[in-house]
């Protein structure tokens, strides 16, 4: 069968079932017109010798119209999903997890000692996990202090990690299935971006840095050089974009968490006032969902496992 056939009939597919679902929805539609048109009969025929049947055949009826109303409600969500193209309930899916995946990393933090409500923060529209760089690294700091709250900090989000990212990765120590991974989406990779404020470095810090953007490399090196140390399988979790050509989906092996480094250049907030400047140095966890194109949601979907 040609492609140009195959996308003939997964169209005519999704136009028949909207039929089917248009028309059963039109039938529940008449439904409630009937009960509602039984409520108001007995209300207005009933003797009122009869009050008392009357109250009990009102409640049953009522709850014959509040379960088709439910019923009605139900086949226009799914009625709904039929309209909407595959690939943009796709990236609506994506979008949805992504997000879970970030409160649930952001939890992962919350009862560490030493680390305040306002220090982990999720950007949900961006895609993004804000750790407070303070909390992390003292100004001028890179490296991540054995035993202090960041080293507890990096260790929890390590494992963390190692519990969600099994599910939407390929790779050894991936298992993506349909109980953990039911709408099939898959990460392409998790950055981890190093900021700073705009305060310039003076001479050298820590032995060769010279500069913020050296600064945040280090720091966002270190952090996933600890992630990487204390969840080691982490490094057996590959992206599903192929990372050499001819390769298919789920075929590369690219590691899914990499350091990014921006220095000042992306600043969240002005480095006019000692607050903004504090909200600038940070570090960003950064969860990039694979976007496939529409000839490819066949092979994602072959991605999970039985």
């Amino acid at each position: 069968m040609s492609e140009a056939e195959v996308e003939q009939s997964e169209e005519s597919y999704f136009i028949s079932m909207t039929d089917i679902m248009v028309g059963m929805l039109f039938v529940f539609i008449i439904l409630l017109m009937y009960f509602a048109y039984r409520i108001q009969d007995t209300e207005r025929t009933v003797p009122l010798s009869q009050h008392l049947v009357t109250v009990d055949q009102l409640k049953a009826t009522t709850a014959e119209l509040e379960q088709a109303k439910r019923r009605n409600s139900e086949l226009e969500a799914e009625l709904e999903k039929l309209r909407q193209n595959p690939l943009e309930r796709y990236l609506k899916q994506a979008d949805a997890t992504r997000e879970k995946i970030l409160y649930e990393l952001q939890r992962s933090l919350s009862n560490i000692q030493g680390i305040a409500d306002g220090d982990v923060k999720v950007i949900p529209e961006q895609g993004i996990l804000r750790l407070s760089g303070d909390m992390l690294f003292p100004p001028g700091k890179s490296i991540i202090v054995p035993g202090s709250p960041s080293e507890a900090a990096v260790k929890s989000l390590a494992a963390a990690l190692a519990k969600v990212l099994p599910c939407f990765s390929v790779g050894p120590a991936s298992y993506p299935t349909r109980l953990c991974n039911p709408s099939a989406v898959f990460i392409d990779a998790v950055f981890v971006e190093g900021h700073t404020d705009n305060t310039p470095i003076w001479g050298t810090v820590e032995g060769n840095i010279r500069d913020n953007l050296s600064l945040s490399g280090r720091r966002a090196i270190n952090t996933v050089q600890t992630i990487y140390a204390y969840q080691p399988r982490l490094a057996q979790m590959f992206s599903i974009s192929p990372s050499v050509k001819g390769k298919m989906l789920g075929e590369g092996t690219s590691p899914l968490i990499n350091p990014a480094e921006y220095g000042e250049t992306r600043p969240a907030f002005s480095n006019d006032t000692d607050d903004g400047k504090k909200s600038n140095r940070r570090i960003d966890l950064r969860v990039l969902m694979f976007s496939p194109r529409s000839d490819s949601l066949n092979e994602v979907q072959n991605l999970l496992t039985k």
